[in-house]
C-alpha cells in the first residue's frame, strides 16, 4: 500500500472515530512499528487490550490526545490527562505560531529541531502544507545560525515575494502583502544553500480546525505528512505507559 492510499484510510477511520464520538468510538494505531497484529489504521474498542511483543511499539490516537505504548506488555488503550490534557490539546491545534507549544514525551529520541506549532510548516523540505489562516501563516527553518532570504514563486503566473529570516530567527510571516496566499497554489522556492528549487504546495483547511480526530483526519486526507506528524507528537500524552499484567 502507498504512502498516499495508506494516510487516507488512516483518515476515514479518524473520521468515523470523531463522528461517532470520543467516548464510545476507542481509538486508533497511527504509528507502528514491528508488530503485524496491529498496522496502522487499525482500529481498537474502548478500553481494549494491546499486547505487544520486545521491540513492538504502536502509538494510539483518539480525541484526548496520544499515547505510545512500547512492547513487552499487554496495555490499556485509555488516554488520560483529564480536563487538562484536554485544553492542551485545544490550545496545540489553536496555536498560531507565536508561543511556543509544550510537547508531550517521545520516548527513545532526543530533541529535534521541528516548528512549535502545526500552522507553521518546514517549506525548505517541499511538499504539501496545510493553512488555516492565509493571512498569518508562518514559513519555518530548522537551522537558525545565520540570516537568510528565500524568494518564492508562484508557479501559474510568475509572481514573486521575499521571505527573509533575521539571525537566530526560526520562522517568518509568508510575504502575504506581495504573494497571498489563495485557494490551492504551488510555489517555487529558491534562495541561500537551495541547490534545487523546492516546490511546496499550499491547501486550505477546510473549516476552522476544532476537535483532533478532524484536524488530523483534513491533514491526512489532503496530504499535509509532516504536519500531522507533528501534531501526533505535540498531543502525546506523558505517562508511565505501564503494561497491565497478562
Amino acid at each position: 500500500m502507498s504512502l498516499i492510499s495508506k494516510s487516507i484510510g488512516i483518515a476515514g477511520a479518524v473520521l468515523a472515530l470523531a463522528a461517532a464520538g470520543t467516548a464510545q468510538a476507542g481509538s486508533i494505531v497511527v504509528r507502528a512499528t514491528g508488530t503485524k497484529a496491529y498496522p496502522v489504521g487499525t482500529k481498537l474498542a474502548d478500553n481494549a487490550k494491546v499486547t505487544l511483543k520486545s521491540g513492538e511499539s504502536v502509538t494510539i490516537l483518539d480525541g484526548k490526545g496520544t499515547r505510545q505504548l512500547n512492547g513487552p506488555g499487554t496495555f490499556t488503550t485509555v488516554i488520560g490527562g483529564g480536563t487538562a490534557q484536554e485544553a492542551r490539546v485545544n490550545n496545540v491545534i489553536r496555536n498560531s505560531g507565536t508561543r511556543v507549544a509544550r510537547t508531550g514525551a517521545i520516548r527513545g529520541t532526543g530533541p529535534v529541531a521541528r516548528p512549535a506549532s502545526i500552522w507553521q510548516a518546514d517549506f525548505l523540505r517541499g511538499g504539501t502544507i496545510c493553512v488555516a489562516n492565509p493571512a498569518s501563516f508562518s514559513a519555518w527553518r530548522p537551522d537558525t545560525s545565520k540570516s537568510a532570504t528565500y524568494t518564492a514563486t508562484r508557479t501559474s503566473d510568475g509572481k514573486s515575494g521575499q521571505i527573509v529570516f533575521g539571525p537566530s530567527r526560526a520562522h517568518t510571516l509568508w510575504p502575504v502583502a506581495d504573494l497571498p496566499i489563495e485557494g490551492s497554489a504551488t510555489y517555487r522556492i529558491t534562495g541561500d544553500g537551495i541547490v534545487n528549487p523546492v516546490i511546496v504546495r499550499f491547501v486550505p483547511m477546510n473549516a476552522s480546525p476544532t476537535g483532533l480526530e478532524s484536524t488530523i483526519s483534513e491533514m491526512m486526507g489532503k496530504g499535509c505528512t509532516s504536519q500531522y506528524e507533528l501534531l501526533i507528537d505535540l498531543v502525546n500524552v506523558v505517562d508511565d505507559a505501564n503494561p497491565t499484567a497478562g
